[in-house]
């Protein structure tokens, strides 16, 4: 983003800052949790929506609304605000209604999660109508170091600066809020995800590709860890419609290899009921995660400690990685190809997937 786009941007948010000003009503009890992130990210936070118990007053969970299926069968008591962040963007009227309809919500606290800070989500925790408001992202990658200090100055207080895991930021914020001692991540309930999880099927999910391409194993990685697996094992292929021309690549003539287009709220039942998941460092890798399945991420280190690795849910777990100096570029990659991900060895992978697959026949 250039400087110029970002002045621009900034002079918008001033301009709303001055119509919804900062004079809220101090009888005001709810609170708002934002997060515009992707897939990953609201799994990361979902931690929010399974401990609603120890929250008083109304709590709302704003989030983009290209992802509303993945909560359609949510049944706690958070309310959810699904938002388009297209239409925010780039309709002034669409923007002047969220914030409007925010400033009706009586919110106290209003509290950025998103693990990326960036205009959006700074301006609409900000110009909510809260009494008080935090973040707890301090990088300021997308926002520029002027600016990201501008925003800075007008929150309350940022949280948690010197923590880098997403899981323990969002954990930690419910106990700040709260004072419940929340320390302590846990498979993901049925508040979430409300299915028959049938443990034990006989295939193995394979999630090849992430939103972003510098994140993924090579294809040719992949073809060759398909091609071994497909001869013992039934292999289902998730991934997106646009994505279909590199499934089928990687389909080719293998028997036992299908390819599964499904919407976002049919995912985690596909997930939940295989015997292994393997993955990237991507939103469906984060499913199986949290559904305590086992797992292999092939996650090299652009983002290395800020979603994964993460505490073990599940004992068969492994996350694959060439560790380097670079570690924790944000997958602002100097080569050419990130070597933290493309020298992770297939025969690594392979022994590993054996092995798991071993103990689960054995169980």
């Amino acid at each position: 983003m250039t400087e110029f786009l970002r002045f621009i941007k900034y002079r918008i948010f001033l301009i709303l800052e001055f119509i919804y000003n900062r004079k809220a009503n101090p009888d005001n009890s709810n609170i708002l949790f934002v997060n515009t992130g992707r897939i990953g990210d609201l799994l990361v936070s979902s931690v929010i929506l399974e401990n609603d118990e120890f929250f008083n007053g109304e709590v709302y969970f704003l989030f983009d609304k290209k992802f509303i299926k993945l909560f359609k069968s949510y049944s706690g008591k958070v309310k959810l605000i699904p938002v388009s962040l297209n239409l925010y963007r780039y309709l002034f009227l669409y923007r002047l209604y969220i914030l409007t309809l925010l400033k009706r919500k009586k919110i106290k606290i209003s509290i950025n999660i998103t693990a990326a800070r960036g205009f959006i989500n700074d301006e609409i925790t900000l110009l909510s109508g809260a009494l008080i408001r935090y973040a707890t992202c301090a990088n300021h990658f997308f926002l520029g170091v002027h600016y990201g200090r501008l925003f800075d100055s007008k929150y309350d207080k940022i949280l948690f600066p010197d923590i880098k895991k997403e899981y323990e930021k969002n954990l930690n914020a419910i106990t700040y809020i709260t004072g419940a001692k929340i320390n302590q991540l846990s498979l993901i309930n049925r508040k979430t995800f409300n299915f028959a999880a049938i443990q034990g099927n006989n295939y193995i999910c394979i999630s090849p590709f992430s939103s972003q391409d510098l994140k993924d194993w090579d294809i040719e990685n992949y073809k060759s860890l398909i091609e071994v697996l497909s001869k013992t094992e039934k292999i289902l292929l998730l991934g997106s419609k646009s994505q279909n021309g590199k499934l089928k690549y990687l389909k080719s003539v293998y028997k036992n290899v299908e390819i599964i287009n499904l919407d976002l709220d049919e995912i985690p039942e596909i997930i939940s009921n295989c015997k292994l998941f393997v993955g990237n460092d991507s939103g469906l890798t984060h499913i199986a995660y949290r559904l305590g399945k086992p797992l292999i991420g092939i996650i090299g280190g652009g983002c290395f400690d800020i979603f994964f690795p993460h505490k073990i849910l599940n004992p068969k777990t492994k996350f694959f990685y060439y560790e380097m100096d670079c570690f924790g570029c944000e997958w602002r990659c100097k080569f050419e190809v990130p070597h933290c991900l493309n020298n992770v060895e297939i025969n690594s992978v392979l022994n590993c997937i054996s092995e798991f697959i071993d103990e689960n026949d054995k169980a």
